[in-house]
């Protein structure tokens, strides 16, 4: 059912949290109410409508101080590459250094390279000096957006361990050198320019050289490079993802065809948890990679987004708290959506003979409409089967 408009302000009124100030060294006390809304969840996702706005900047600072010192959540991962993280993490804990500096070595579209979030990489590193649980920094998108950087790190395994499939590598290494590069955008444009057939080339050679490592699984297990094979297969996956989210965005467009780089950024956040029991996790994206409404509108490289910011949180582990009631999660449609169109994250199913994620929606007691964004997600993992996920049609 769609929402007036002053249903949706009536909406808004009864359930929004007036901020005091958007001062990032102000109190917190106003913050407060978000301890209830996201109960135990381990993952809090603070998402924006747009990169590089201050006011959204503003706020996801003072809610991470909020969630750190009062929460105990010790991570940031934030839409940055995964190149580059450990530099930032090691500058949080002392390493020498400007926070330009740093900020500039694991940038994406220039968004670490602003006032704003140098002053909460410099908040988080003065914070870190004396905390009991320091903040740790995580980048969450593999290479940047380009699968080159995975395939280098695998070729360092093959080398040793399988120097017969290295040619099998060198085909799409070669091909991704000719639209690789360190922002996501161009890297997206000069795909986009290549020839269909060569694009296709490339998904069956990353498929193919995909299925060559996880047959070696089996006679990796027990030896001494059971580790470094897993590691080399993980980031020959991301590769293979990253290929499906470039195929995606030249034929669909980028809020429809972002679900694979999605992907790639929810399996790092759930590595992280699943390793780490008592790891609590604030994740800064933008809208578009942590929605669960479709975006509807032209296809195209750049098509205009329809999003408005949110908060959203991730629970596992434990029942959410008495302040809150779970119920199955389904696709409501926005406000201007087109019949049968679908999140991108709609699109990732497991296969029907696997065990499956369980996901459902946090919402407070209190009714809101059927299409009024939801406050909270949470989400129990499923350990045993964590690598399963595929991308149906």
């Amino acid at each position: 059912m769609k929402l007036d408009s002053m249903g949706f302000a009536d909406w808004v009124r009864s359930h929004a949290l007036s901020l005091d100030t958007l001062d990032p060294d102000a109190g917190l006390d106003d913050l407060e109410p978000v301890r209830e809304l996201i109960g135990n969840a381990r993952v809090v996702a603070i998402g924006e409508a747009a990169h590089r706005v201050r006011e959204f900047s503003l706020v996801r600072h003072r809610l991470l101080r909020f969630l750190a010192e009062r929460c105990g959540f010790t991570v940031l991962a934030f839409e940055a590459p995964t190149v580059g993280s450990g530099a930032i993490d090691a500058w949080l804990h002392g390493g020498a250094g400007t926070v330009a500096e740093i900020a500039s070595r694991a940038s994406m579209v220039g968004l670490l390279e602003c006032r704003e979030v140098h002053d909460l990489l410099a908040w988080s590193r003065a914070h870190d000096r004396t905390a009991s649980r320091p903040l740790r920094w995580l980048g969450t998108v593999p290479g940047g957006g380009s699968p080159l950087p995975g395939l280098e790190a695998v070729a360092g395994h093959l080398r040793s361990a399988d120097p017969d499939a290295l040619p099998l590598l060198e085909q799409p290494a070669e091909r991704a050198r000719k639209y690789h590069d360190s922002e996501i955008f161009t890297t997206l444009s000069r795909y986009a320019a290549l020839e269909p057939g060569d694009q296709d080339v490339q998904t069956a050679t990353l498929s193919r050289l995909r299925f060559r490592l996880e047959t070696m699984a089996v006679s990796q297990r027990g030896t001494h490079r059971e580790q470094e094979h897993a590691a080399a297969l993980r980031h020959l996956g991301f590769a293979w993802r990253l290929d499906h989210f470039h195929r995606d965005v030249a034929g669909r467009g980028l809020p429809v065809g972002s679900a694979a780089l999605d992907e790639c950024m929810a399996e790092e956040v759930l590595q992280l948890i699943e390793d780490e029991p008592e790891t609590r996790v604030v994740l800064a994206l933008h809208n578009v990679h942590i929605r669960k409404v479709p975006l509807a509108g032209p296809a195209g490289l750049f098509p205009p987004a329809t999003t408005s910011p949110k908060l959203s949180a991730t629970t596992t582990g434990p029942s959410p708290s008495p302040a809150a009631t779970v119920e199955p999660s389904a696709s409501a449609a926005p406000l201007n959506a087109s019949p049968g169109s679908r999140s991108p994250m709609s699109r990732c199913r497991r296969s029907p003979s696997t065990p499956s994620r369980t996901r459902s929606r946090v919402k407070p007691h209190s009714p809101s409409p059927s299409s009024a964004p939801p406050a909270a997600t949470s989400t129990t993992p499923n350990p045993s089967n964590r690598h399963e996920w595929r991308t149906t049609a």
